[in-house]
């Protein structure tokens, strides 16, 4: 980005949200003489939460109508439908004498939060309103059955996960560091092993361990998450490492909050510590 102005905005566009980031920036005269850099940081705005939604329709229906269902809520949200996740189907029932019928069937997704800015937000995305129950039906011409409601229903809030047990090394083979720890709610663990020591000056943010890369934004050594279910002590084995070398293992521990979780809290001031351990 640049301006040509002695005095100017440059907006940085296409960011992610709750991000930090660091802009730098140089001023070139006519004669062509270059400044030193200068630099400043800066957070993004937080990122707007995802968003349950469902539609009931009367009677059963076939799972594999969840596609089409989709596909026409998503236009009447203004979303690429792949924003949108289906999570289930349930048929609500009745007792009728002797039998059981199946009353109406609903159909569970949830709209995933763009990371760039956002307006409406994915709450607004995420309701249909009732004046296009007609046009959905009419869009699903094979559609025998009648749209009952849509609900919209605001996720859990994200969960700042802390260590019950910290990661400690538990087993090294040739090839593999492996170790224990948990966390006290439901999420994952992830463990990124990087040859060597790693100085201060490197230390991996815990983004950057979550996406199996170093300090220096370079694909590490290996990686390994694994799913967690609350305080059940888990084995994180990291593999395809090199033998007889000494590697640095940075764990981390995040909640199950959809598309992009909520890590555990550290800082330039207060940074991710390494685990140093040895392969055979």
């Amino acid at each position: 980005m640049y301006a040509l102005s002695n005095v100017a905005n440059i907006n940085p566009t296409w960011l992610w949200a709750e991000t930090n980031y660091m802009i730098c920036g140089i001023v070139e005269n006519v004669y062509s003489n270059i400044s030193s850099f200068s630099t400043g940081k800066f957070t993004t705005a937080d990122m707007a939460e995802p968003q349950f939604w469902s539609l009931t329709v009367t009677d059963y229906l076939e799972e594999a109508w969840q596609t089409k269902i989709n596909t026409a809520a998503a236009w009447y949200q203004g979303v690429n439908p792949l924003r949108n996740t289906y999570k289930e189907r349930i048929q609500n029932v009745s007792r009728r004498l002797q039998t059981l019928e199946v009353t109406s069937t609903s159909f569970y997704y949830i709209l995933a939060t763009d990371r760039n800015a956002e307006d409406p937000d994915p709450s607004a995305l995420a309701y249909i309103n009732p004046k296009f129950y007609d046009d959905i039906d009419a869009d699903l011409t094979e559609f025998l059955n009648t749209v009952m409601y849509v609900q919209n229903e605001r996720l859990l809030s994200r969960i700042t996960p802390e260590w019950v047990n910290v990661p400690t090394p538990f087993e090294t083979g040739a090839d593999y560091i492996s170790f224990t720890a948990n966390i006290a709610t439901k999420g994952s663990i992830c463990c990124t092993a990087v040859a060597g020591t790693v100085a201060t000056a490197d230390l991996p943010s815990p983004e950057q361990a979550f996406l199996g890369i170093d300090g220096t934004n370079k694909a590490a050594a290996g990686t390994k998450c694994v799913d967690t279910v609350g305080e059940n002590l888990e084995t994180v084995k990291v593999e395809g490492l090199a033998a007889d070398t000494l590697h640095t293992v940075f764990c981390i521990a995040m909640d199950d909050f959809n598309l992009w979780p909520t890590f555990m809290t550290y800082s330039e001031f207060l940074p991710m510590q390494g685990t140093e351990a040895t392969t055979a």
